[in-house]
């Protein structure tokens, strides 16, 4: 329950990071905030990329796909 908490807080934060940034770059503020909702880390990853912060937007990528690869792994989340 307390990982489940903690993803939907992460997600907010990632969110109101992305809806408050978009409109910076001439982006959509809706459609990135619902992407990054659901897809959080990835969602911010190609969010930095596309608005040209490249080197942070591959971290969180690379990130996003390690955590993907331990959730595979040991199928769970170890937070």
């Amino acid at each position: 329950m307390i990982q489940l908490l903690i993803w939907i807080v992460i997600s907010i934060i990632i969110l109101f990071y992305v809806t408050t940034d978009a409109p910076k770059h001439e982006k959509s503020p809706f459609g990135w905030g619902i992407f990054a909702f659901f897809f959080n880390f990835l969602a911010l990853g190609i969010y930095l990329y596309q608005t040209e912060r490249r080197a942070p937007g591959l971290l969180w990528i690379v990130l996003w796909a390690t955590i993907e690869f331990v959730y595979l792994l040991h199928g769970r989340l170890l937070l």
